[in-house]
């Protein structure tokens, strides 16, 4: 009698560790370097390499979307000889910053109310200062940092 009462509270324990678990079965890659914006004093924001460096990055519980933006580079401003250019873009790719965090229900919310697209995929933007940088949504942590191809815009 008492090895069945202990196999069901067993049996319920499993239970409920499975529902917590579920919980935030999604987690996504968080940017832990910051540094203080040029333009908001006292604001950080993220300063991570454009290409994932898991040393830069932690794994965060999420109930919404991973999100990440990443610095393009503008290929039309490098140089003509093909030598000069490839110089230029290795430069370049190595000065391009993004970002990457989880992006809440509540955030999600407040963005689509205000007419943001927050559908699954990626969309290239260009900011106030004529950068372009591309914003991702993924409902997987994989699908926000499959390497891409190439960087540029």
């Amino acid at each position: 009698m008492t090895s069945k009462l202990l196999l069901l509270i067993l049996y319920l324990f499993n239970i409920f560790d499975q529902i917590n678990s579920r919980e935030f079965s999604l987690q996504c890659w968080k940017c832990e370097v910051t540094i203080e914006s040029s333009e908001e004093l006292g604001v950080f924001q993220d300063d991570c390499q454009a290409q994932f460096d898991f040393t830069e990055h932690t794994l965060q519980d999420c109930d919404g979307k991973c999100w990440k933006s990443v610095d393009l580079l503008d290929i039309k401003r490098l140089g003509n000889n093909s030598q000069e250019r490839l110089k230029l873009k290795d430069a370049a790719l190595s000065s391009l910053k993004s970002s990457r965090r989880c992006f809440s229900t509540d955030e999600l919310l407040r963005t689509a109310e205000m007419g943001i697209n927050t559908s699954n995929g990626c969309r290239k933007i260009i900011k106030e200062n004529k950068k372009s940088i591309e914003i991702c949504f993924c409902s997987d942590q994989d699908m926000c940092n499959k390497p891409k191809h190439d960087a540029t815009a």
